[in-house]
């Protein structure tokens, strides 16, 4: 008896697809090239099927875009979970942008120490710079400049194409 394994996307998306998009997040918020190595490499092995049938790979075709330009927002200031930032963050499709709840005052030491590990200079610069009592997200679209707001109107006028 044979177990036959596809690696389209399906119902749910194949394990390669999960992959690119675990490895494009990775990259994102730690800016390690070992990640976008990889990610490349597999991204070139799907290649052909991406160009002549990306229906089969709904998932790793619609990561494409994002791979020049990853999306990276943080969320910094107090009481971050109860913010209406949030709310709005959450009523998004953003299926291959990265949050990161920044540095509040109610994360432990261990948790601050693990975030200072995970992310990049860039990042941890940018959490530093706007961290404060007020909840802020910081929309990083690829080399753009970041861009710090305040409003859910604000943050939807950010995440709408």
């Amino acid at each position: 008896m044979y177990t036959f394994f596809t690696d389209d996307d399906g119902a749910e998306p194949s394990s390669n697809s999960t992959s690119a998009v675990n490895l494009l997040r990775l990259y994102s918020f730690t800016n390690r090239q070992e990640y976008k190595d990889i990610l490349d490499k597999l991204l070139k092995q799907f290649g052909e099927r991406l160009t002549k049938v990306p229906i089969t790979l709904p998932v790793m075709t619609a990561l494409l875009p994002s791979v020049s330009s990853p999306l990276v927002l943080l969320i910094t200031g107090t009481n971050i979970m109860t913010s209406e930032l949030l709310r709005s963050l959450r009523s998004h499709l953003l299926p291959t942008g990265t949050v990161v709840v920044g540095l509040d005052s109610s994360k432990s030491e261990d948790e601050k120490a693990m975030l200072k590990k995970l992310l990049s200079p860039l990042l941890l610069e940018n959490l530093a710079k706007y961290a404060g009592n007020d909840t802020k997200v910081i929309v990083c679209k690829g080399d753009a400049p970041p861009v710090t707001v305040e409003t859910p109107e604000d943050l939807s006028k950010q995440l709408t194409p």
